[in-house]
Order: C-alpha cells, then structure tokens, then sequence
C-alpha cells in the first residue's frame, strides 16, 4: 500500500482533535405526541394545574388550585402515576382563587409562589415545606390587588425571580431572603409567565398579547427582543407559558382566542426566528422539559382536564466531514 499509494498515512496518526465533532444545530418536535397520559390524582378530584416542572431526578410536578382556600403540590412519574400528593390551606383571604405555580430548584428541591403572596421551597422526597410571605420581606408590595403570577431561578446567580400581575418583578436567594426588584419596561403590562435564557428575561405577557426578552438590571430595564407570534388567520393570539431545552432552543405556548387549540412554537436560540409552530389537540397551559432515558421529552399539561401530553425533541444532526 505504501509503495503504490505513498502519499497515504496510517489512521494511527489521525487525532481525535482533527475531526470535526458533529453537533445539533436544529432540534425536531414529533409531529404528535408520543403519548397522551391521564393523571388520575389530578383528574378524578377535579383538581386544577396552574405550574408544572420537572424534577432533577426526572420526576414531574405539578401544583394548583384545590378549593377557593386550598391548593396542591403532585408528582408524578412520565406515566402519570401519583408519587406523593399534598394539599395546603391558604391562610390569608383574597379575592382570587389560590393558584400555585412552581420551578425546579435544586435535587429534591422545587420552589413554588402561590396567590397572593405566599414563596416557598417544597422538598419532593419527603414533602417538607417551607415558606414566608412577600408582603413581609418586601416594603414596596402593593396590599390592594398584587399577587403572584410566576416564577423562575437564575442557576447562575443562584437566584429565584417570582412575576407578579404587575410591572414589578421580585427576586430572592435560594433561602428565600429578598434581594432586590426588577420592574419590567412599560410596554409589558405583567408577566404571566417567565424564565431566564441568556442572560436575559423571558416574560409572556399575555394581557398585553407579546412575549419579550429584557434585561435583568434593577433600574431601567429594556427590551431586547420581540418574539414573533405565530400566524393564525383572524385568531387573537396570547402567549401564557415559556420554557427552554437543553441546547437553547425556546418554547411556547400562545392561547388561541377563538380556536380550539392551543399553540405550541419553538423558537431559535437568539429568540429571533420563528422555527416551528404545531397545534395541539386540546387547551393546554403549560409546558416544562424533562429528561427520560438519557432523551429530552417535552412535557405539556391542560389547566382542568388532567392531561399531559408527552412530545420528542429530536436532534437533527448535519453531516460533517472528517479532516485529516
């Protein structure tokens, strides 16, 4: 081989550092879902889901409204199988309904805010709960009408950051010690749901019918981007829940006023380019990701029928060369 072909080299001397590692550069929603699960403690007593989120250890949770006094923190497993169920009183009365919303924290840890005012880190393996008020830490919460609307975590900056149904947003440290306010540009009328993708906020105001990426400075907050809505003849079309995969790629689900479907877009890394949008055969509200046998699986939940419907996200992977 050397004497006819000498100007081959032996892949002994080829390096691993030499060829171009292939990487994701686009992730694929399954046309439908892979499977439509019935979350029987949810559905069979009437509960509501108002918060949903994945576990570190891959588990679901979901939290709600009981009764007008009342609210729940669930997890479940992918086949909506109940793992621990608990119900909390609200203590304070206030004029809406206790919805509870929640984010992962860390291992075992899920925070979760329930209206008006009330934060708390809820321990999934043993069902421990801790919380404080708002109203008791923060000097400027309004007591006429303010209450909670979302809330997300800076790993980062080991931050939690609760929305509420105004411009002010809060943020805490994972001991649940207040630290300072954000307040939203006067565009966003409030931020029904949140998360934090590059440095930046990500804020579906659904009163106001957009979704924005802001900066996250206390004082003169901006607008980085807009994200385009999808495109649906005569619909009126309202963003309520965002969340982000592993490689950056954004989702979110816009209510569809006037269809019957809701909504569900991905969005490119910057946020800048509408990627895909699906529609989805029932009203759902929320939607997290979590991990499942090593595969990212997109998660979403209907508000008040106890579905959860179960989607792939597929790396599509473009072929490369290998240099030598």
């Amino acid at each position: 081989m050397k004497q006819e072909y000498p100007e081959l080299e032996s892949l002994c001397n080829v390096f691993m550092t030499d060829i171009i590692k292939v990487a994701s550069d686009k992730v694929v929603i399954t046309e439908s879902a892979e499977s439509v699960v019935d979350i029987v403690g949810i559905k069979a007593k009437g509960y509501g889901i108002t918060g949903l989120t994945s576990s570190s250890n891959g588990n679901i949770v979901m939290t709600g409204v009981v009764s007008k006094d009342k609210s729940h923190i669930t997890v479940t497993n992918m086949k909506g199988e109940i793992l621990n169920q608990n119900v909390l009183n609200r203590n304070k009365r206030f004029r809406v309904w206790p919805e509870r919303y929640c984010c992962n924290l860390s291992g075992c840890n899920v925070i979760t805010v329930c209206i008006p005012d009330e934060i708390g880190i809820y321990n999934i393996s043993d069902s421990s709960y801790q919380k404080k008020n708002i109203s008791d830490m923060v000097q400027t919460w309004s007591a006429f009408g303010r209450f909670v609307r979302s809330v997300t975590t800076s790993p980062a900056k080991n931050e939690i950051i609760v929305g509420t149904n105004s411009r002010e947003v809060y943020v805490f440290d994972y001991q649940l010690n207040y630290s300072h306010t954000i307040v939203l540009p006067d565009v966003i009328r409030y931020s029904c749901d949140i998360t934090v993708h590059d440095s930046y906020l990500l804020i579906c105001d659904f009163v106001g019918r957009t979704s924005y990426a802001v900066t996250m400075v206390t004082l003169g907050s901006k607008v980085v981007y807009k994200l385009t809505k999808p495109n649906l003849s005569g619909a009126d079309v309202k963003p309520y829940s965002v969340c982000i995969d592993k490689t950056g790629l954004i989702y979110m689900l816009w209510d569809a006023m006037g269809w019957r479907n809701t909504i569900l877009t991905q969005y490119s890394r910057d946020g800048r380019q509408l990627l895909t949008s699906i529609p989805v055969e029932d009203k759902v509200w929320y939607i997290t990701t979590s991990v499942v046998d090593g595969e990212e699986k997109l998660m979403i939940v209907t508000k008040s029928s106890g579905k959860m419907f179960i989607y792939g996200l597929v790396p599509a992977l473009p072929l490369k060369a290998i240099t030598y």
